[in-house]
């Protein structure tokens, strides 16, 4: 390995292997100064394409949260029902009864008493 390195350095030699064309230097500074003052004009799609990427992406936050929202609302309001339907499945007829009895003797008094 290393006499192979040997030689390669030995057919390189100090010789620089780039070169560079004729007067590049020279005309280096004009040039750069051409190419930073030319205007480039911009077409209205390449201005607009990112609002209209932003709006999409505005859109699509607000439908995608407007779902999630009516998905949450349906599951809370079914569960609330469910709920319900336990709470009535563990009593008996005679506690039920019991408690819209004593709800109208309630409501019959605050009558009274507005009167």
């Amino acid at each position: 390995m290393n006499s192979d390195n040997k030689n390669i350095l030995k057919e390189t030699g100090n010789r620089l292997p780039f070169t560079v064309p004729e007067g590049y230097f020279e005309d280096f500074a004009l040039q750069f100064e051409q190419n930073q003052l030319a205007v480039k004009k911009l077409s209205i799609r390449k201005i607009a394409m990112p609002w209209i990427y932003m709006a999409a992406m505005f859109t699509g936050l607000l439908l995608m949260g407007n779902l999630i929202y009516h998905v949450y609302q349906n599951n809370k309001q079914e569960n609330s029902e469910m709920y319900d339907m336990y709470v009535m499945s563990q009593l008996d007829n005679s506690v039920m009864i019991d408690y819209y009895v004593s709800q109208t003797d309630q409501t019959v008094e605050d009558k009274s008493e507005i009167e």
